[in-house]
């Protein structure tokens, strides 16, 4: 870090899901990838059902059932997978995206709704990460 023009960064997406109430059914999260950033075909764990559709280049876990409770009495349910970044010249002194927009989507079994909750895009700006600085957060030369 930073990304350089021309040179793949790579970066490792972690997703966790928790459930407060209700137990659901059918849960997923799917988000695209924007196009200079590229699926690498690795991700844990081994056994998550996570799968790429290169055609629509979007990330899909398919979590099936997730339990009321599930990130606070019991673990959350985390996955992590990863992409790479290889910048542009146009890029020079910006923060491109990494993943866009995440929807999650599922069925209430209590209430037989369906529900839908939407993730901001993410890009190299990470400012949750204490591992890296401002100084990482554009793309340089």
């Amino acid at each position: 870090l930073p990304p350089k023009v021309g040179a793949k960064t790579f970066y490792a997406i972690l997703w966790e899901a928790r459930n407060f109430t209700s137990d659901l059914q059918n849960a997923e999260i799917r988000a695209k990838l924007p196009a200079n950033v590229k699926w690498e075909n690795v991700f844990w764990p081994k056994d998550a059902r996570i799968t790429f559709d290169a055609g629509a280049s979007e990330v899909r876990w398919s979590l099936g059932s997730v339990k009321a409770g599930t990130g606070v009495i019991t673990p959350a349910l985390t996955a992590a997978f990863q992409i790479s970044l290889t910048p542009s010249e146009t890029d020079i002194g910006d923060s491109p995206g990494l993943v866009n927009e995440a929807k999650f989507s599922a069925l209430d079994t209590f209430t037989n709704q369906n529900l839908e909750a939407r993730v901001a895009p993410l890009s190299i700006r990470l400012t949750e990460d204490l591992n890296v600085t401002s100084r990482d957060w554009e793309v340089v030369r």
